[in-house]
């Protein structure tokens, strides 16, 4: 239940801590190499908060992100089994130097890229995601589908 309450937490702070990024021409080969990881389907598997305990995302719960061409990302949660239109956010994305920013409604996060592979990927993010005051670093595991 915890892990239901971290979540909900995290879904707005996608529309809420902006970042920046710069473009940096001597490195557009490995952007696009990992933007190419990237395409497809990733389910959250779970996270961790300050380097405390894995907690993972309760099986009747999921969390994808689809990475699509052209910079798109869909992320839909589905509660239960039960989905809707409601559960479906529409943004951009980009990726820079193993930074991914994540734009959604105008306001973005930034996210360090720590593994990415056929199979895994692993994200990091300075956000507030638990009820005491202050940034927590907050580490995403996906695997792809």
């Amino acid at each position: 239940m915890k892990t239901i309450k971290i979540l909900l937490a995290l879904l707005p702070l996608f529309l809420i801590f902006p970042s920046c990024s710069s473009d940096d021409d001597n490195d557009s080969d490995n952007n696009s190499q990992v933007i190419s990881q990237l395409l497809g389907k990733w389910k959250l598997d779970g996270v961790t908060v300050n380097g405390g305990d894995f907690e993972p995302i309760p099986s009747d719960d999921q969390f994808i992100y689809e990475f699509k061409t052209g910079g798109v990302i869909t992320i839909t949660a589905d509660f239960f089994d039960d989905l809707d239109d409601d559960d479906v956010i529409s943004g951009t994305y980009t990726v820079n130097n193993n930074i991914l920013n994540v734009t959604m409604d105008g306001e973005s996060l930034s996210h360090t890229i720590l593994q990415i592979t056929t199979t895994s990927l692993r994200l990091s993010a300075r956000m507030d995601a638990d009820e005491d005051p202050g940034l927590d670093d907050v580490v995403f595991f996906f695997t792809k589908m």
